[in-house]
């Protein structure tokens, strides 16, 4: 076999094959020759591929970003998350906060969208495609909010104002709170228990279907 045979191998046939790769290895083929970078760069149908295996399956999410094209919707969310990347990561700012940023959690059930607690009292949600804000909470607590987790449905925050409080998911509306005896910076919660550490040494652990402290350390 010459080295010209792989031109007898109809293009799609050729981009099934690639269909398999990685994205870091479709990157790495397409630098073999003028032809496998032609071939990888226009395939939609490649990259949608590459992009839903890499980001996830939710499409509506994503064809509404600009750019168009899944090859470059692939390397905008590339860059921005610094998963992988076409050269170097892209760095940028998202502004909005007035006071400083000490929380920053991503949502378990769409990793494109991040939400920061801050010392302005807020809690604030960005979508990274976009690099813009998407909502708020602005009085989420008196005092610094420290403490943040959030998924589809709800949202668990803490501050030094002592509480720790629950919203729902989109209207943002508060659910339920508990008061501690001093500040609580962290939390992080599973589906019923919520774990929270306070600024006195203890550690909370609540029950997040009645919204009590269990146990106090």
């Amino acid at each position: 076999m010459s080295s010209d045979d792989i031109s007898f191998i109809p293009d799609d046939i050729l981009l099934h094959i690639f269909s398999f790769l990685k994205a870091h290895d479709v990157v790495r083929l397409a630098q073999v020759c003028k032809y496998f970078n032609q071939l990888t760069s226009e395939d939609e149908a490649l990259w949608k591929g590459l992009f839903m295996a890499e980001f996830g399956d939710n499409i509506t999410t994503f064809e509404s970003l600009s750019p168009q094209s899944w090859r470059d919707r692939f390397i905008l969310l590339s860059n921005t998350r610094g998963r992988f990347c076409f050269g170097e990561p892209e760095h940028f700012a998202l502004e909005g906060h007035t006071g400083p940023v000490f929380n920053v959690a991503f949502d378990s059930s769409d990793n494109n969208i991040i939400a920061s607690a801050s010392g302005d009292k807020s809690i604030a949600f960005w979508d990274l495609a976009q690099r813009k804000q998407v909502g708020a909470i602005d009085a989420a607590h008196s005092a610094y909010v420290r403490g943040l987790q959030f998924d589809a449905d709800k949202i668990v925050s803490s501050g030094n104002d002592n509480f720790v409080r629950v919203w729902s998911r989109p209207e943002h509306a508060k659910l339920s709170e508990y008061k501690h005896a001093d500040c609580v910076v962290t939390l992080q919660y599973t589906q019923d228990k919520c774990y929270c550490g306070g600024s006195d040494g203890s550690l909370l652990v609540m029950d997040l279907g009645r919204f009590e402290a269990d146990c106090v350390a």
